[in-house]
């Protein structure tokens, strides 16, 4: 394989509620991310399998995809790990804190500020205090940079791009109304096998125009969906809070922006995520 891409094999999650198809998701995906990282499927053959885990630890499949290595070789790369992109919706659950500011004082939702500076600063506290959710990365290598070197730079090309305001503008439309809202209705829904072709129906719903929604925006168009319509869009919800960004940063051409790890998020752990959002902001979680 070329050295300039990467193969990724998937894990078997038997059991857990797994997408019906990969190659359909990954194209509702890129419907909302066109910034996907380029990605080929392809299977491999047990023999192949074999040599990537000869103990079997990780119950790999042989369904695999090839996607470009975007840190290899290449001067100057920044990942980011954006996560939660707002505040839970007030008018559903009341004034909440910053799930990421409850968890590890990570004001993640400054990111996604319309307020440039307010971002700028975020951005600028990632780089200089060696945060785990921002990675400088020069030849392959972790380096470490100062802030006034490459934020101003990050900034404009993360907004130039326009990838943080897709994230954020998909993020509240598919949690409209938050998790300790939507539990009780959702909770006794059947996670077996999600449809993709159900997924890209829900996600057709959410309304397409230029500016972001207002808490009341979200709270009636979480009202017009079904439970399973709330739990599909919850759990895309999540895949968009664990996506990475990467920005190629080079003095002679245009910054590049790539998105890399959305995986499909498993319906069944809706549970887990209600108990650790209990947990997290000391509520009791119902039965």
């Amino acid at each position: 394989m070329d050295s300039d891409m990467l193969l990724r094999v998937r894990m078997d999650k038997d059991g857990e509620g797994c997408i019906d198809s990969e190659e359909e998701y990954d194209d509702v995906i890129r419907k909302i991310l066109p910034w996907l990282n380029p990605a080929q499927f392809l299977s491999v053959d047990n023999d192949q399998l074999k040599a990537l885990d000869p103990d079997n630890a990780y119950h790999l499949t042989t369904s695999a995809q090839v996607t470009e290595n975007l840190i290899k070789e290449y001067d100057l790369v920044v990942e980011i790990k954006p996560k939660w992109a707002s505040l839970p919706n007030p008018l559903s659950v009341g004034l909440r804190h910053s799930r990421m500011k409850l968890k590890c004082s990570f004001q993640s939702e400054r990111l996604f500020s319309e307020s440039r500076q307010e971002q700028l600063e975020e951005l600028s506290g990632l780089i200089d205090g060696d945060s785990k959710f921002l990675t400088v990365f020069s030849k392959g290598r972790k380096v470490r940079m100062d802030s006034e070197t490459i934020a101003g730079r990050l900034q404009e090309a993360l907004n130039d791009s326009g990838v943080m305001r897709a994230i954020k503008y998909y993020q509240l439309y598919s949690d409209p109304l938050d998790i300790q809202h939507i539990y009780p209705l959702v909770k006794d829904t059947n996670t077996c096998n999600p449809s993709t072709s159900f997924l890209r129906g829900v996600i057709n719903k959410i309304p397409k125009h230029p500016g972001l929604p207002t808490w009341g925006d979200l709270k009636a168009f979480g009202g017009s969906l079904s439970g399973e319509e709330l739990l599909y869009l919850y759990s895309l919800s999540m895949t968009l809070r664990d996506v990475s960004v990467l920005v190629r940063l080079s003095p002679e051409t245009q910054p590049k922006v790539k998105v890399v790890d959305a995986d499909y998020k498993c319906l069944s752990r809706i549970h887990k995520w209600y108990e650790s959002d209990c947990k997290l902001n000391n509520f009791h979680a119902t039965g």
